[in-house]
């Protein structure tokens, strides 16, 4: 990874319905991965809907599914114990994850759904040294630090991107909730930042410069970046140089005096 100027990699700071198991990769009979993502993923899908696919973890039988409504994905066929994922997967975290992976090979090699040694993680991407992990449901910081250090533990960098809901906005601030305040990471260009990926939109959303003015409200700078204008890793190359609103910081801090008082 590079680490000077202004190309700082970011990544150095470090169910869909019922009860299905839905995944985007498989293996076919003779052990060939098989990954439904990018343009042709429903031709191949509906190509492939009758040829025996299995689990990658569990080798149990899996089956294509195809519809009008969600993206294609592979689901088990029959009841099953399989640990392939902590939590099940909505239509919006395979439709990211999906993006994710496209962008991602796109300059690198990666692969979709990875199956570490052991069984306990199975990240959404894996490519050279780094997990990317996109995270749309809400998890306990308890989980989220567990994983991260799992991560670590196996000499890798977890890179998190957050899918879940907007961040809310309360004039020129954001309001973070403790959920997404987990996401924060720092860089020497961009202060404490974290990024998000809006599927629907097809783009990353970068919030940077990030100051504390109460408990959950913010000062940051936002921006908006399609998807095909992010290189992978992401870096600070091209940011503006903005600094830490601080004027922002002290009206906060006079006006929550002013209200005590």
């Amino acid at each position: 990874m590079q680490k000077k100027g202004s190309d700082l990699p970011l990544v150095e700071s470090y169910k869909m319905k019922g009860e299905d198991i839905c995944m985007l990769s498989a293996v076919n009979r003779q052990g060939k991965p098989v990954v439904l993502a990018g343009t042709e993923a429903k031709s191949l899908a509906l190509r492939l809907k009758n040829t025996p696919h299995y689990c990658p973890q569990c080798g149990s039988p899996v089956m294509i599914k195809a519809g009008n409504v969600n993206i294609p994905h592979f689901a088990h066929i029959s009841h099953t114990l399989c640990q392939s994922f902590s939590e099940h997967e909505s239509p919006r975290h395979l439709t990211g994850k999906a993006d994710l992976f496209q962008w991602i090979t796109q300059t690198a090699e990666a692969e979709l759904e990875a199956c570490l040694p052991g069984g306990d993680q199975r990240p959404d991407i894996l490519t050279g040294n780094i997990a990317v992990e996109f995270q749309c449901s809400s998890i306990s910081a308890a989980l989220f630090k567990e994983r991260t250090e799992k991560y670590t533990a196996r000499g890798m960098i977890p890179f998190w991107i957050y899918g879940g809901k907007p961040v809310e906005r309360k004039g020129s601030c954001v309001k973070l909730t403790p959920f997404q305040r987990l996401f924060l990471r720092f860089h020497p260009q961009l202060g404490f930042y974290f990024l998000s990926y809006d599927p629907e939109r097809k783009g990353f959303t970068l919030y940077k410069n990030i100051t504390p003015l109460t408990v959950t409200l913010c000062a940051a700078h936002q921006r908006f970046i399609p998807i095909q204008d992010m290189a992978f890793p992401p870096s600070a190359s091209g940011s503006e140089r903005d600094v830490s609103d601080l004027n922002t910081f002290f009206d906060y801090r006079r006006k929550w005096i002013d209200q005590t008082c």
